[in-house]
């Protein structure tokens, strides 16, 4: 199921947000294993689920990354 989700570290104080089409426990796998390498989730291995939003389709998981991104907030 589509999703768009915010990811948590405590290492970097940071949020990664992103949308997938893939399950939200794959994808968190994959950034825990640095499956994208030279990434910015590459740089550390401590990324949680801090928020997940369940979407119909990519298109709408896609509109709400780019939605939240330009908020430009830690917040």
């Amino acid at each position: 199921m589509p999703a768009c989700c915010i990811l948590y570290s405590a290492k970097l104080n940071k949020y990664y947000i992103g949308a997938t089409s893939t399950t939200t426990p794959d994808r968190l796998q994959r950034h825990l294993s640095a499956y994208y390498d030279r990434k910015y989730t590459a740089i550390t291995d401590d990324w949680e689920l801090f928020l997940v939003i369940d979407c119909l389709n990519m298109e709408l998981a896609a509109k709400i990354e780019t939605h939240i991104k330009r908020m430009k907030s830690k917040k």
